[in-house]
């Protein structure tokens, strides 16, 4: 979270997270959000400090849960070729 200005508004209880988008317009992040949870996740919208809004799934506080959700979330279609886990160190 640092590197990307710290959060601002969310207090993430997990250590990781899978983020599946990072936007600087709210609209585009609430649409994915919708998108994943049509898909039946429960997604998170996650405010940076840098202004970026991004869109989490399956907080988890071991890396190999984190993985697990990586793969599954890797073979949907709203899910883009730059995902990656957040490391709320």
């Amino acid at each position: 979270p640092s590197a990307l200005g710290g959060l601002y508004a969310t207090r993430l209880e997990a250590r990781y997270c899978v983020i599946v988008g990072a936007f600087e317009q709210r609209s585009n992040a609430e649409r994915l959000h919708k998108e994943a949870s049509e898909k039946g996740y429960s997604p998170l919208l996650i405010s940076f400090r840098s202004g970026l809004i991004a869109v989490g799934i399956g907080p988890a506080d071991s890396l190999p849960e984190v993985m697990q959700t990586l793969r599954k979330v890797k073979e949907e279609t709203f899910c883009p070729d730059d995902v990656w886990i957040l490391d709320n160190e």
